[in-house]
């Protein structure tokens, strides 16, 4: 299973106000199916978040995320 992460801004549409969650999947395609199970689109074929990212973009990213909310098995 691979890391991917979703992150938050300050849109009250988000599930968390700032921060991120993770979601552990085998590839993106799950990840999204994991995510959207969860928190479902608000506007069809946009995810419910600010970003998202792999594990290896996540580790270039040099400023603080914040706090995990939460981790999506």
């Amino acid at each position: 299973m691979k890391n991917f992460y979703f992150t938050f801004g300050s849109d009250p549409i988000f599930p968390y106000y700032r921060g991120y969650l993770i979601v552990k999947a085998v590839n993106e395609e799950e990840a999204f199916e994991k995510f959207r199970s969860k928190y479902p689109d608000t506007h069809p074929g946009c995810l419910c978040c600010a970003f998202w990212y792999s594990q290896e973009k996540w580790d270039e990213i040099t400023v603080d995320m914040g706090k995990c909310h939460e981790v999506i098995e």
